[in-house]
């Protein structure tokens, strides 16, 4: 299993601090509990460094521990931590009734991903009231990588931060990195012309999508929206027809934010 990353200590770090996050970043949609044994996997931590620290976050009711299951869960002071974020994104009642619209036409899946350096996690999403795909949590993690949302976000970094992507992805396999960079020229094209991109099951072979950026940042941060479909459901001219109606979705909700504080310049390159 992999380790966490080695942490940056250059002195702007705080070790333990640091070293506590991570620990709390070890935890998934779909790896919701974890042994003692699977953290020190996971962080590559001492036991004794890890039983203080989880100590100290089971203290601070950010995590807790499962007798019957021998597992640490995390705990619902996480979600305490999230309020103040998702109360700032008023982009997210603006947008709301518009996904649910188009969700509704394509019986499809709408979403709203915000990004901020190696992050990209799920913000807000609606579902069609037929349709069938996966629904993620709110704060799920979306791959950077495999997923047409990860790659426009991708292509809004600087050169050096999607350099610096593209070799970790190397370090680990380097036919996949290949397959981004492709990937990332095909995005940064479509995105050029039409201002949306599209994927084809790439994160879940069952389903099809599209993704559009906001043209301006939004509290600092990136902000993409999404559309997905089941394949059967779709072709790529209902993704193209899904493409121009998302696009027009998000000038919708910029108009309608106008030019709040909030809203800042974004710029994408490859």
């Amino acid at each position: 299993m992999a380790k966490a990353a080695k942490l940056d200590t250059d002195g702007q770090v705080m070790t333990a601090l640091a070293r506590g996050i991570e620990v709390l970043r070890c935890f998934s949609p779909i790896e919701t509990e974890l042994s003692s044994k699977q953290l020190a996997e996971k962080t590559g931590l001492p036991k004794p460094t890890l039983f203080r620290i989880t100590s100290t976050l089971r203290t601070l009711g950010l995590l807790r521990y499962d007798e019957a299951r021998s597992s640490f869960l995390l705990a619902p002071g996480v979600l305490a931590l999230a309020a103040p974020v998702l109360a700032r994104l008023t982009l997210r009642q603006v947008a709301r009734p518009l996904m649910q619209q188009l969700a509704d036409y394509a019986d499809a899946q709408l979403m709203i991903s915000m990004g901020a350096a190696r992050d990209l996690v799920v913000v807000e999403t609606v579902l069609g009231a037929q349709s069938a795909v996966f629904r993620p949590e709110i704060g799920a993690r979306v791959s950077l990588s495999r997923s047409a949302v990860g790659r426009v976000y991708l292509l809004s970094l600087s050169t050096a931060e999607r350099e610096a992507h593209i070799r970790r992805v190397a370090a680990a396999d380097k036919e996949r990195a290949k397959h981004l960079q492709t990937a990332l020229n095909v995005n940064a094209n479509d995105l050029a012309r039409y201002g949306y991109c599209k994927a084809f099951g790439e994160v879940r072979r069952d389903v099809w999508g599209v993704a559009a950026p906001m043209g301006t940042q939004f509290d600092g941060q990136t902000i993409v929206f999404s559309c997905s479909v089941l394949p059967f459901t779709a072709d790529e001219a209902l993704l193209d027809d899904l493409g121009n109606r998302l696009v027009s979705l998000v000038h919708t909700v910029e108009a309608a934010l106008g030019n709040a504080d909030h809203l800042g310049p974004l710029h994408f390159e490859l």
